[in-house]
């Protein structure tokens, strides 16, 4: 049986993930080598020290960000090839952040990098559908 989460354990992976969060914001706006470590520290609202508390380097950080990216891909991948989510079905961003506890920027992410595979295709204000699958 699995023991509650205290309150400062809570609190430690929730500053974790509005630090990866965060960094994800600013590389996809900035790229990753135009961002610093006091520039995430500042967005996420707290010290460079407790960056380092967390993440040994900026390199460690990204890892941990695109690893988080790949592990929803993959979730939602294997459903479209499954045809759990079917051809045709749209995928809204705010359901998707929900389900995965993600800010948008990294529901995006994974968004397009579905489209670039073929798996879905966006539609600027119309939203995101599953593609028909060529099976061969």
């Amino acid at each position: 049986m699995e023991k509650p989460l205290t309150t400062r354990k809570r609190q430690a992976l929730e500053m974790r993930s509005r630090i990866q969060y965060v960094a994800l914001d600013l590389f996809d706006r900035d790229g990753f080598e135009n961002v610093s470590v006091e520039q995430i520290a500042q967005a996420a609202g707290c010290s460079v020290g407790n960056i380092y508390h967390y993440f040994k380097s900026k390199d460690e950080l990204i890892i941990h960000v695109t690893s988080s990216v790949d592990a929803q891909y993959e979730v939602l991948e294997r459903e479209i090839i499954d045809l759990t989510i079917r051809p045709g079905s749209l995928l809204s961003e705010n359901p998707l952040c929900t389900r995965f506890a993600a800010p948008r920027s990294m529901i995006r992410v994974v968004l397009q990098k579905l489209q670039e595979n073929g798996l879905v295709k966006i539609v600027p204000y119309k939203g995101t559908t599953v593609t028909r699958l060529n099976r061969r």
